[in-house]
């Protein structure tokens, strides 16, 4: 009654009506006060909840936890892949993903590391690397809300893997990287890496010979269109986007040694050369820079 009449406007009541109710709160015995405060006590013990809101409330703060311990877990692996520790990027990763076995943002991340580990691994061991990075990367892409990285990363593992198989799953590769690395780029418009491996995409065709290209039109179903024009617009794209991306430098120097533009290709490479490696692999690439500069140099 107490609780009811302190939700209530007292002006409501007779005046009568309260003074009979204060009244009956003073007569009342010793053993109703004794009793509302044994109740007061065992809602106290039991933290004010119901058992059914205390289920409710553990499972909140269990998921709340699970959400922080991913978050935490994603931070701590991003560390070490900035900080080029791979192994140890990947095994955070993957606690990660036993937690969380469909999270598309812990996936595309095993996907990069994985490619980034197979990129300095010795040659005969890669081709493993490359497929648990593809296997990783076409996970992420079935999920729901996944980032342009999903399809920037199965393509950068798709195109290391096809250097692997044998020309019918190249052609078919190829397709496949040309539909997912547009698709990432239509997702994120600003996403570098995509560029990048657009650029590569269209280099590769550019150094494919007319004999070449028109046996894969009559024996393997034909090859997509491009050349060193695309790849170079796409190299550049990357470059505006991250002008600190080595990789991005380094393939349009290449590109511009296909394209016999050695006095371009020698501007890019020194430009690189002042840049810091972001993945192991910009170690590798800066002494074959090193090199080019010397043979290039006018």
């Amino acid at each position: 009654m107490t609780v009811f009449i302190s939700f209530l406007p007292i002006k409501k009541f007779p005046i009568f009506f309260i003074i009979a109710f204060f009244a009956i709160q003073l007569t009342a015995s010793d053993r109703l006060f004794f009793v509302k405060d044994r109740i007061k006590e065992r809602l106290i013990s039991s933290s004010l909840h119901p058992k059914s809101l205390q289920t409710v409330s553990s499972h909140s703060i269990e998921d709340s936890s699970k959400a922080i311990s991913i978050t935490e877990l994603i931070n701590s692996g991003d560390d070490k892949f900035e900080a080029m520790e791979y192994p140890s990027a990947i095994s955070i990763y993957e606690k990660a993903l036993s937690i969380e076995p469909t999270n598309p943002e812990i996936l595309w991340r095993l996907a990069r590391v994985f490619v980034c580990t197979g990129d300095v691994t010795e040659e005969k061991d890669r081709e493993v690397y490359y497929i648990k990075a593809t296997e990783y990367a076409r996970q992420s892409v079935t999920q729901q809300n996944i980032s342009s990285k999903c399809y920037t990363w199965l393509s950068a593992a798709l195109g290391n893997l096809a250097m692997y198989r044998g020309s019918r799953d190249k052609v078919k590769f190829s397709v496949e990287i040309k539909q997912y690395v547009e698709k990432a780029i239509q997702l994120n418009p600003n996403d570098d890496v995509a560029y990048s491996i657009l650029g590569s995409f269209h280099r590769a065709l550019g150094n494919v010979s007319w004999l070449e290209r028109q046996l894969a039109n009559v024996f393997l179903g034909g090859l997509p269109e491009g050349g060193y024009i695309e790849a170079e617009n796409a190299y550049n794209k990357a470059i505006k986007i991250s002008p600190s991306g080595l990789r991005h430098h380094f393939e349009l120097g290449l590109l511009y040694l296909d394209w016999g533009k050695d006095q371009e290709a020698y501007s890019v490479f020194l430009k690189a050369s002042q840049l810091k490696p972001q993945m192991l692999s910009d170690i590798d690439r800066l002494n074959r820079i090193k090199e080019y500069l010397k043979s290039l140099k006018p």
